[in-house]
């Protein structure tokens, strides 16, 4: 279920929590899809206290940010698990993924400001 290209940190803290929430996503009718989107959606939770700025605001958004980096792994995951891998698929992961880090890095620009 790993990928090649994993790092370090992908390989030894990130993919073995993705694995066990997979694991239990796999019991239910979700699609690879569905699970990208509901993972994307952390990111956006994340945005709020990113941009409010502070330290306790920063810690938490960076956390929960941090969440959603752990849990996008899982969206490949099931894909592979279930044999749903698709062009369509892998280009709506990098949209979000990179969405998501443009996203994070102008909410900690606008925070850090304050």
């Amino acid at each position: 279920m790993s990928k090649p290209q994993d790092g370090f940190v992908s390989r030894y803290l990130k993919r073995p929590i993705s694995r066990r929430v997979s694991r239990v996503l796999l019991k239910f009718p979700i699609s690879p899809n569905t699970c990208t989107m509901s993972i994307f959606v952390l990111s956006l939770l994340a945005l709020p206290f990113l941009v409010r700025g502070g330290y306790v605001n920063v810690v938490i958004g960076a956390a929960i940010f941090q969440l959603y980096s752990i849990l996008d792994g899982c969206d490949g995951e099931i894909a592979r698990a279930k044999g749903l891998e698709s062009k369509f698929g892998e280009r709506l992961d990098h949209f979000c993924d990179f969405l998501a880090s443009i996203l994070f890095i102008l909410a900690l620009g606008f925070g850090l400001d304050r």
